[in-house]
């Protein structure tokens, strides 16, 4: 949640920006200008922390042509600790209009490069205005302001260091799951014969390889990718960006016709990476939708729609196998009871004499248009309402919060059968943590967690006599549980620990905010789980543990992922 102040055009220039925002490099091949911002997006990407990475961008990427360039005199005045010149999201912007509006030119021999470089970081610095002013008259102290700062920062394409490992972690429980399936071993395979890969975990094995290449110290702003390492030509045409299909057309969209394709191949051997952060897109999503389109699955009668397939990978990979199996090794011990039925969905768990923890499993994705667009409207009553607080009738189920409530009901009625099976007597003794699990990454933003606890509270209150105490709704997204997955399964308790502080903490936060106010003690009294953990100083790293712990429980290979992306354990 660390927001920098990006610096624009109409700052920098004291001028409104050009109505044509493509006028200061209309003259140059788009190819031209597609190596510079990669290479743009390959150091912000290897430097992610250093804030001060802009001079060097300006020196090697920018005016990297002008002979003795060490710092233009216009610019000096600009470099602060406070501001930043270069970020991902408005390249991202630029990338997608110059794919757009794709020229092949013949650049002159006798191109001025400084005058080259001064328009293109001067059309940078333009989109760093389109992209950054886009919400105005949003107060930042509200959820909608929260909504649009946050997503402007793409955490959910942009997960910053260690958090990639996470993504590399669910992969690998994917790619196993494939293994063992009965209905899409076979197909798994033929997938992979297809690509000309050997599994599918050779498939994230791919990415992770040009990952640790590119983090490496000795590929300092390396943005190109060469055939002749053997990389899978195949698998790499199928995330291979064509601009001729994107040239002139009408409604490009930048996470669905860019994000989905991060290589532009410029001669059949030698391939740009646009940006290596759209690789997370192809581990999360593009898989499964390259193997529903290259396999025979989409004859079978069960999975004649994609949407079909996801609902098959939702429940059976996401809910029963990935977040049943890490549940079910997190509460272990012979004390520790858990139920999942048709009846008690989706994990009901007696964590210990009086803690039970009920969580509701939500495999979800946020339409792109939602949030490439900051549609808040849409984020909060198109999804969060329709998928998350909706109440189902005439015996149809209950959806998030809804569902979570039908539970509650269930183990405040004595003489039930859930509350035999979990060994409790008494149901005024037990402390309820209600729990959501989910995979959508804009579930982890700040406000999500306090708008759908409201929800909670209200549909709640009425249950509130039957337990010692009902806890507020927790959201957890899946990294979490595989990040932690070590600590908390040596020691199950933390789970509860962790969600008190966390609620502890927020009410705190929002008492002071309501004593002094301030956009920062707003934003970090709305923050998510994942938001108070990385912020909490007196917690050791957790990746040792959690390396040792799902190697031995689940036989995964995680330590080859730890130690390809340099991080220590």
């Amino acid at each position: 949640m660390q927001f920098l102040h990006v610096t624009g055009y109409a700052e920098a220039y004291c001028e409104p920006i050009p109505k044509d925002t493509l006028s200061f490099v209309s003259g140059y091949s788009t190819d031209t200008l597609l190596m510079r911002l990669s290479k743009i997006n390959a150091m912000l990407f290897q430097q992610m922390d250093n804030r001060m990475i802009d001079p060097e961008i300006l020196r090697e990427a920018v005016f990297c042509d002008v002979l003795g360039f060490e710092q233009v005199t216009e610019f000096r005045p600009l470099f602060t600790d406070e501001r930043r010149w270069f970020a991902e999201g408005p390249i991202g912007l630029l990338i997608m209009d110059l794919l757009q509006n794709f020229k092949m030119i013949e650049t002159p021999a006798s191109s001025d490069p400084l005058e080259f470089a001064h328009n293109l970081f001067k059309t940078i610095l333009v989109y760093n205005d389109l992209y950054y002013g886009r919400p105005r008259g949003i107060a930042l102290e509200s959820l909608e302001g929260i909504f649009m700062m946050e997503t402007m920062q793409q955490g959910y394409l942009r997960a910053k260091g260690v958090m990639k490992v996470d993504t590399f972690g669910r992969f690998l429980f994917l790619s196993k799951f494939l293994d063992s399936d009965e209905l899409l071993r076979e197909e798994a395979d033929m997938y992979c014969e297809k690509m000309k890969i050997q599994n599918p975990w050779t498939f994230a094995k791919f990415f992770l390889a040009i990952l640790a290449s590119a983090i490496h110290p000795q590929n300092w702003g390396n943005h190109m990718l060469d055939l002749s390492h053997l990389w899978p030509e195949k698998l790499m045409r199928e995330f291979g960006t064509d601009p001729t299909e994107l040239a002139g057309k009408e409604k490009v969209s930048l996470n669905m016709d860019v994000v989905t394709k991060p290589f532009l191949f410029l001669t059949p051997e030698k391939i740009l990476v646009l940006d290596y952060n759209f690789f997370q897109y192809a581990l999360e999503n593009g898989f499964l939708y390259s193997f529903y389109r290259h396999s025979s699955i989409k004859l079978q009668s069960k999975f004649k729609t994609y949407e079909n397939f996801k609902a098959y990978i939702a429940l059976e990979f996401f809910e029963k196998y990935l977040v049943g199996s890490l549940l079910g090794e997190i509460f272990h011990k012979k004390s520790q009871r858990l139920i999942s039925t048709e009846k008690y969905q989706d994990f009901i768990i007696r964590a210990s004499s009086c803690d039970v923890f009920v969580f509701e499993v939500k495999m979800n994705d946020l339409h792109p248009n939602t949030f490439e667009n900051l549609d808040y409207k849409a984020f909060t009553e198109e999804f969060l309402d329709k998928r998350f607080l909706s109440d189902k009738g005439n015996g149809a189920k209950d959806k998030g919060v809804g569902q979570i409530v039908r539970q509650l009901g269930h183990l405040s009625e004595p003489n039930i059968e859930l509350r035999e099976k979990l060994g409790i007597k008494h149901s005024e003794k037990m402390n309820i943590y209600p729990v959501i699990i989910c995979s959508e990454h804009h579930m982890n933003i700040a406000g999500v967690n306090h708008y759908l606890n409201d929800g909670f509270e209200q549909r709640s209150k009425n249950l509130k006599g039957s337990f010692q105490s009902i806890k507020p709704l927790t959201i957890i997204h899946i990294d979490f549980l595989i990040k932690y997955f070590g600590p908390l399964k040596r020691n199950p308790a933390l789970f509860a620990e962790w969600l008190s502080g966390y609620h502890r903490s927020k009410k705190g936060l929002e008492k002071l905010y309501d004593e002094k106010g301030g956009p920062i003690t707003y934003l970090l009294s709305k923050r998510s789980l994942f938001g108070y953990m990385e912020m909490k100083k007196d917690f050791p790293n957790p990746y040792q543990a959690t390396v040792d712990e799902i190697e031995k429980c689940f036989d995964l290979e995680t330590n080859g992922v730890w130690n390809a992306l340099g991080i220590r354990v």
